[in-house]
């Protein structure tokens, strides 16, 4: 049989050639994510820039070989090199995951079973994605500070986990940390420690136990792969049931910022005792914090970005304090190592009263 003169098979064989090539750039831009992420956490855009040129090369190279011939070398690179972006975006722009920590029952000591009074932070501790300036310094500012605080409950937003530096709820609950023996849950929100070295969330450490943990994904969100949710954790306290709550909203976005209110807003319980932390990105008064309050929320800290917000306390709680702590224009951290974050925290202490005044403090509803 006449072999086919050279210049038929050159067109084929650089189809081939081209998709062997493609192919194998895709699954090597899909899988520098998981590799390098290990290692260095990607600044924000890079991941997109990999995932997007992994996903255009894969669709490029089977686009070619089906055209010209196919490579059973580098058509099965090519899927491979799809699968992985598609996959690793999922992972990204997939949904939230919980996890909650039990501890032994030995260690609920901490706990009173009757308690007269509750103290509550809520504080957006500032992930510092990508460069991290200045994160172990910041962290030892945010574990002494509460250590002197003791809150009972603490609400965090931008709760980061990275390589580098570990997670952030966990550490403040090992070793010498402020939170041994506390009941912890945590919700990586943005981000994959796998795939890109970082993640952050929201996170609620309490002295009492955790009885329900819950997570919702509030809509919409500002582009496909950040996300805003709310996390909501449920208490008994001396037979009462306590909801405490943390959430953050859109930053840049006001439109997706209202309409994300209004989705947390929905996402609350309709009735009995809320604790609301958040970081809402508007003052008071603003349409993003009048959606929580026609849900009966009442504003006790409003400031330009963070709220912190109640409603219907039991019979006998009254809020004997709220104010602002650890703002970021103080002299320092109370280790002296500079801000903590770029955010001031909220307090709250609540009491147990049966004066007038108490029952007047209440809240919408009570």
């Amino acid at each position: 049989m006449t072999p086919a003169p050279a210049g038929d098979r050159r067109p084929s064989r650089l189809a081939a050639r081209l998709g062997v090539a493609a192919g194998a750039a895709s699954a090597a831009c899909g899988a520098t994510l998981w590799l390098t992420g290990q290692f260095l956490p990607f600044a924000p855009p890079v991941h997109t820039w990999v995932l997007a040129a992994a996903a255009t090369l894969a669709i490029a190279s089977l686009v070619q070989q089906l055209l010209g011939r196919w490579s059973w070398s580098g058509g099965p690179l090519a899927a491979l090199g799809l699968v992985l972006a598609i996959a690793f975006f999922g992972v990204l722009a997939g949904p939230v995951r919980i996890s909650a920590r039990a501890v032994d029952p030995a260690e609920q000591a901490t706990a009173p079973r009757k308690p007269q009074r509750l103290r509550v932070v809520s504080y957006n501790v500032l992930h510092g994605y990508p460069r991290f300036t200045n994160q172990e310094a910041r962290f030892s500012g945010l574990a002494q500070a509460l250590e002197q605080l003791s809150p009972d409950v603490a609400l965090f937003q931008e709760a980061w986990c990275t390589q580098r530096h570990g997670c952030l709820i966990n550490r403040l609950a090992t070793g010498q940390g402020p939170f041994v023996g506390y009941h912890l849950a945590y919700a990586p929100v943005n981000g994959s420690l796998r795939l890109i070295g970082f993640e952050e969330g929201l996170a609620v450490a309490s002295r009492w136990p955790i009885e329900r943990v819950t997570v919702d994904v509030l809509r919409p969100r500002e582009r496909p792969w950040r996300r805003r949710a709310v996390l909501q954790v449920t208490l008994r306290l001396d037979g009462e049931t306590w909801t405490f709550a943390t959430a953050h909203l859109a930053d840049r976005d006001a439109g997706a910022r209202r309409a994300q209110a209004s989705s947390l807003a929905t996402r609350l319980p309709a009735a009995g005792t809320l604790v609301l932390g958040a970081d809402l990105n508007d003052p008071r008064g603003s349409p993003t914090v009048s959606a929580l309050d026609a849900r009966g929320l009442e504003p006790l800290l409003g400031g330009a970005r963070d709220h912190l917000l109640v409603r219907e306390l039991p019979v006998g709680w009254a809020v004997t304090e709220a104010r602002w702590l650890l703002a970021p224009d103080e002299t320092g951290s109370p280790a002296g190592l500079g801000p903590i974050s770029d955010h001031p925290a909220a307090w709250l202490e609540l009491a147990r009263g049966e004066t007038r005044e108490t029952e007047g403090r209440r809240g919408p509803g009570a």
